[in-house]
């Protein structure tokens, strides 16, 4: 791909991101649909308004308040406490956000710049990830199940994820450097799952079922055993976990905001969310995450996990049903058993899409028996009341500059506003 074709789409980028992003996907060359992915993600990050960001505000605001101007000097006496796992009442508890802050605010002195940085690495790391992941385009012609797989996968941590700044970061970089290491098998990429604690410190945890695939190996039948086991029995002490968490002070902080005595029942759930509109009851109500569970329990009960995968699917597999027992037994930290969960969820149905494009490319099809496509056509029924909530909150919180001349949300920030104000504002 040429540079002059780089150029004049980025300039078209600048006037209509939607219709260029869409343009670059119909493209054969993967480096050029991964870069603009990276600069779609770019621009919708440098968009947002103040009531799309959510969590993040706060982080971005913490730029404002301490890191402008902030000395060097002092700079490394927080890196330092970071480091050690001290907690700090100013600086951020993480080396990712500690460091961006300190070099748009300190040495730049150009805060709004935040989350366009932020913005910028974690479009690097998604749009490297979607381009492994995809080497078939997903159509309906193809197949529906695969469609709604794939946008499954791709919308769960879509790039408005980015507003965590970085749980979901941590995440991307921790699957690209899986899916790189497993299908070149070139050492530089181990390198990459090393990263994720130093963008978040919960990935001290949430990474441990990664790490235990990629350096120990795979071990099917135990893998699929501590699965199946972690829905009906507890296997991980936690009293023990609690202490050796406790044992820093980072980690007092983060028991009072994760540990839970219980998690309220369905019908709880449903009580609370009654005057919701539905589809937001049905997200928080988790079926769509009991579907993908189900994948993952046929994949293994049919022997396609044991038998039929090559070995980057099963490793991501593996990856995948590991995560899910750990989310399952550590139920009693609620942000660790949530966030390991939404990560099992994408290392299993990458492995299930990879799988399912190897197949295609060599038969037009996964066959599936007569009992295996009814609980696949089930578990599709199950997630499409979750599309309409991801529909839902991406007119929420897309701007409507996403879809011609974004430089009016950076000449104004008054005049940022959603797809649903947009709407509103109109009708």
């Amino acid at each position: 791909m040429n540079k002059q074709k780089y150029v004049y789409s980025i300039i078209l980028m600048i006037i209509t991101p939607l219709m260029t992003l869409i343009y670059a996907l119909r493209q054969q060359s993967i480096e050029y649909k991964r870069w603009m992915i990276v600069f779609f993600t770019t621009i919708y990050g440098s968009t947002w308004g103040g009531h799309a960001i959510g969590d993040g505000i706060r982080h971005w605001a913490n730029v404002y308040n301490y890191y402008v101007e902030l000395s060097f000097l002092q700079f490394l006496a927080d890196l330092a406490d970071i480091l050690t796992f001290v907690s700090h009442s100013q600086a951020k508890d993480d080396v990712y956000i500690h460091v961006i802050s300190y070099l748009v605010g300190g040495v730049l002195g150009l805060p709004g710049l935040f989350f366009v940085v932020v913005a910028f690495i974690y479009g690097y790391f998604f749009a490297g990830s979607m381009v492994k992941t995809f080497k078939i385009f997903p159509t309906y012609k193809r197949s529906l199940v695969f469609l709604c797989l794939a946008i499954t996968f791709i919308m769960m941590l879509n790039i408005q994820s980015m507003n965590t700044v970085r749980t979901w970061t941590g995440f991307w970089i921790l699957y690209y450097g899986c899916i790189s290491y497993y299908q070149t098998g070139k050492i530089k990429y181990l390198w990459l799952l090393i990263i994720p604690p130093f963008v978040h410190v919960g990935f001290f945890m949430l990474a441990i079922p990664t790490w235990l695939v990629v350096f120990v190996g795979i071990r099917k039948t135990l893998f699929a055993s501590l699965f199946f086991m972690s829905f009906v029995t507890t296997i991980i002490d936690p009293e023990w976990v609690l202490a050796q968490i406790g044992g820093f002070e980072v980690g007092q902080d983060k028991i009072r905001g994760y540990y839970v005595e219980e998690t309220s029942t369905m019908e709880e759930t449903m009580e609370d969310n009654q005057d919701n509109r539905w589809y937001l009851t049905y997200r928080r109500l988790g079926i769509w995450s009991y579907g993908i569970s189900v994948l993952a329990a046929l994949f293994i009960v049919s022997g396609r996990y044991f038998t039929k995968m090559n070995r980057l699917e099963m490793s991501m597999f593996s990856i995948g049903i590991l995560t899910q027992a750990f989310s399952n037994s550590t139920w009693f930290l609620y942000a660790v058993s949530n966030r390991s969960g939404i990560i099992a969820y994408h290392f299993i149905l990458a492995a299930i899409l990879i799988y399912w494009q190897r197949e295609y490319l060599k038969q037009g099809k996964i066959r599936f028996s007569l009992a295996e496509r009814l609980i696949v056509g089930l578990v599709v029924l199950a997630l499409l009341p979750w599309f309409i909530y991801v529909l839902s909150t991406l007119l929420e919180y897309t701007s409507v500059y996403m879809l011609f001349w974004p430089f009016n949300a950076w000449l104004s920030y008054d005049a940022r506003m959603s797809i649903r104000e947009a709407i509103g504002f109109f009708l």
